[in-house]
């Protein structure tokens, strides 16, 4: 018998394996362009500027000493902020990797080194608010002994006094259908602005609005929903009477208690300094592009605030174990399934006037494991 890999045991029909073998394993295959030839065709073309660059050598970054911008070559502020200054590196090194940067890449970089050398310094000086507690600017506003919510809830019962009204009215009747186009929006959006608040006072402001007017209201008369409250602000809508009304109305609002009350400072002086201060609030408090779902009601509740929504499932305390039962009712849905359309039509032509049933699927606990147990059941009675 030929001994091969395997020897074989007396007696046993096994065959054990020949220890005295060993394995080969084929040599690893040189790789298809080989060090000579990578030698020569960097000879040839060139070292690609990854491998000619120093890895050691620290990306350039915005110093002391630059009087000017490196992509529009306009002043820059002194000092610069953490913000310009985290920007202007993050381009200079892309440029310095080779990018080809074009002018709407540094548009962010150059728009905040103007603002930071002129906007800013100029709003300091006018007295304008460089530092802004949105928490408890939101207090204040909820605040039911202040004049702010008890006055808006006034224009919401009659707006024709109020100049913001007139004026998106007259624009709305003027324009027509021509008020949604792209240039108007724009134009709209430069109106809204909240003066010194900028986009983050924004947010704020119509997220108090829309809770308080719109998602939970204190009263049917308060509600933009309701028909007979949205033909008093005809021909706009429930969120462009709150963006072109309602907001503008509470900046100046605002702006007048900032300055000195309303003995001190008119209305119209109000609505001057929310024109010219609009650029400077976008400087200084631009959006930070959070979901408004998770700050509202960050600070407490305000007039007509509805609790928070329980997301989790209300579930019986018990063991865990569920079971399925099927239940017969009326589908309680704005969208009528194939299978029920088909029978309705089906039924259409009949003279019952029997609705559709349809099926749906309830969890219910077991009580418990041992009641889970099918029941025994009875032998049959022997016969004799």
């Amino acid at each position: 018998m030929e001994s091969g890999a395997y020897g074989s045991t007396p007696g046993s029909g096994l065959t054990s394996p020949d220890l005295t073998r060993k394995l080969f394993i084929p040599k690893k295959r040189d790789d298809v362009l080989s060090q000579q030839m990578l030698a020569e065709l960097r000879k040839e073309f060139g070292a690609s500027p990854e491998s000619t660059r120093d890895p050691t050598a620290s990306c350039p970054s915005p110093n002391a000493s630059m009087n000017r911008c490196p992509f529009c070559k306009e002043p820059l502020p002194k000092p610069m902020s953490r913000e310009l200054h985290t920007l202007m590196q993050q381009w200079m090194q892309k440029s310095q990797l080779g990018h080809t940067l074009r002018p709407t890449d540094t548009l962010a970089v150059c728009q905040r080194h103007r603002d930071e050398h002129d906007i800013i310094p100029e709003g300091k000086r006018l007295g304008w608010p460089d530092s802004l507690d949105f928490r408890e600017l939101r207090r204040r506003i909820t605040d039911p002994k202040q004049r702010y919510m008890q006055t808006l809830q006034d224009r919401l019962l009659n707006p024709e006094p109020s100049w913001f009204f007139q004026e998106a009215r007259r624009e709305r009747e003027q324009l027509g259908k021509k008020v949604n186009a792209g240039a108007h929006q724009i134009h709209q959006i430069y109106n809204q602005q909240c003066g010194y608040f900028g986009e983050q006072g924004a947010e704020m402001f119509i997220d108090i609005l829309y809770a308080a007017f719109i998602h939970d209201p204190l009263m049917p008369s308060l509600d933009l929903k309701h028909a007979s409250v949205a033909d008093k602000f005809q021909p706009l809508d429930a969120m462009q009477f709150i963006g072109m009304v309602l907001m503008p109305e509470l900046v100046c609002m605002l702006i007048q208690d900032d300055m000195g009350g309303e003995a001190k400072v008119s209305f119209e002086k109000a609505r001057s300094v929310q024109h010219n201060s609009g650029k400077f609030g976008v400087a200084m408090y631009p959006s930070e592009s959070s979901d408004a779902r998770k700050t509202r009601r960050a600070s407490g509740s305000w007039i007509g605030a509805a609790p928070r929504s329980e997301k989790k499932t209300r579930r019986i305390p018990h063991d865990g174990k569920y079971i399925q039962q099927t239940l017969s009712g009326l589908r309680r849905s704005s969208r009528i399934p194939e299978t029920e359309r088909r029978t309705m039509l089906d039924l259409s032509d009949s003279d019952d006037d029997s609705f559709p049933t349809s099926y749906h699927q309830q969890r219910l606990p077991f009580a418990s494991a041992a009641e889970s147990k099918p029941r025994p059941v009875p032998r049959p009675a022997m016969r004799s």
